[in-house]
C-alpha cells in the first residue's frame, strides 16, 4: 500500500507536474493539502485512474482545502466529519477501506499558520476519539504549520 501526501499549494496548476514526478510508481492513495479549489472545481478535476474519495473546500476564505484521491480499483467509504471543520483552524476529511487483511482509516488535515491552535487540538481530539477502533489502522497526512525545530508550547501540545 502506497500513500502519498503533498502540500500542493494550488492543485489545478501543479497537477501535471505532480503526475510526472510520480511516474511510473503511482500511489494507491493521494492525500492533498492546500488544493486551493472550490467544491465544483475539485469535483471536475480529472486525475486519471483516481476517484475523489473525500474532500473539504473553503467557502469564505481563499486557498486551503484538503482532498483524498483513491485509485479506481480500491473500494472505500467516506467518513463524514464535516461538522469538525472550520476554515483555517481545522480542514479535515477521512475515508476508510480494506487492503488485504488490513482495515485502514486515512485522515487528511490542514491548519493554517493563523489558525486557532486550541480549537484545532480540541477538534482533532474529537475526531480521533470518533474514529479510534482497535481493528483499524489510522494514517494521518497533515500540514499543521508547527515549527518542530523550535521549542514551543505549540510543539509540545
Amino acid at each position: 500500500m502506497n500513500i502519498y501526501h503533498q502540500n500542493i499549494r494550488g492543485l489545478a496548476t501543479k497537477l501535471g507536474e505532480l503526475i510526472n514526478h510520480l511516474h511510473p510508481h503511482y500511489p494507491h492513495i493521494f492525500c492533498i493539502t492546500e488544493h486551493h479549489l472550490k467544491q465544483q472545481q475539485l469535483k471536475h478535476l480529472n486525475m486519471e485512474n483516481y476517484n475523489l474519495g473525500d474532500s473539504y473546500c473553503r467557502n469564505q476564505f481563499e486557498k486551503g482545502g484538503v482532498a483524498i484521491f483513491v485509485h479506481k480499483n480500491i473500494q472505500y467509504s467516506n467518513i463524514n466529519i464535516d461538522k469538525y471543520c472550520k476554515e483555517k483552524d481545522i480542514e479535515i476529511c477521512a475515508l476508510k477501506f480494506a487492503y488485504h487483511e488490513l482495515k485502514i482509516c486515512i485522515i487528511t488535515l490542514y491548519r493554517s499558520p493563523t489558525g486557532d491552535m486550541d480549537f484545532f487540538l480540541s477538534k482533532l481530539d474529537r475526531v480521533l476519539h470518533l474514529l479510534y477502533n482497535l481493528t483499524h489502522h489510522i494514517f494521518i497526512c497533515a500540514d499543521i504549520n508547527i515549527d518542530y525545530l523550535v521549542e514551543s508550547e505549540r510543539k509540545n501540545n
